[in-house]
């Protein structure tokens, strides 16, 4: 983040389908450049199911 900026953190609960995962990275990508702003990718825990 740059000295003076802001950052917003986003939180969504989803699938890990390839086409979820890009319509939601390009929307905040819109949106932040709108904004003058950057969007710098997205992160996912991994939650393994207990047989």
């Amino acid at each position: 983040m740059m000295r003076g900026g802001s950052c917003v953190r986003v939180s969504h609960h989803g699938t890990i389908k390839i086409g979820d995962i890009s319509s939601h990275s390009i929307e905040l990508g819109r949106q932040a450049k709108k904004l003058g702003g950057s969007y710098d990718g997205w992160e996912a825990p991994i939650i393994k199911k207990n047989d």
